[in-house]
């Protein structure tokens, strides 16, 4: 997660004017001292559960990167199910299915488009169905459930 907030500090906030919350348990203090150069960058530390379930609500954009591809990230789920626009990698969502919930970033200037079009989107109605369609299937917890129960017995 930090490698994650400096590489977004290092190249997609150095240079906007756009709001950014970074949220996570313990940040580090390097990375607490290296966000004071960001005016427009809040680092809120150890979030409650509700305070960070509000945080991922009323964000407008998630941004996700990830520089592995090693399986669902909980982070991409939790921030689909509960959040609006979400940005992230190739390796953010590989083989996970939900390539078409999510704007792709690789490059930098992509990321960078990407935020810039993403901030100023009405997350619509359209956006929350194609969710619950897509969401409803693979990763439905009752569904999900019923089968291990199946399983089991």
């Amino acid at each position: 997660n930090e490698k994650a907030a400096v590489w977004l500090l290092e190249n997609i906030f150095i240079d906007s004017d756009i709001p950014f919350v970074i949220a996570g348990k313990n940040p580090a203090g390097f990375l607490q001292k290296f966000s004071r150069k960001f005016k427009n960058l809040t680092i809120v530390a150890n979030p409650s559960a509700d305070k960070m379930d509000d945080l991922i609500k009323t964000a407008q954009l998630h941004l996700l990167p990830s520089f592995n591809n090693t399986g669902i990230k909980i982070k991409l789920l939790h921030a689909l199910f509960n959040g609006r626009f979400i940005i992230t990698n190739t390796a953010g969502v590989e083989g996970s299915g939900l390539e078409s919930l999510c704007e792709i970033a690789n490059a930098k200037e992509e990321w960078k488009n990407s935020i810039n079009h993403f901030f100023q989107k009405t997350f619509t109605e359209e956006n929350i169905n194609e969710r619950k369609i897509l969401l409803k299937g693979a990763y439905n917890n009752v569904d999900n459930a019923k089968k291990l129960i199946q399983l089991i017995w």
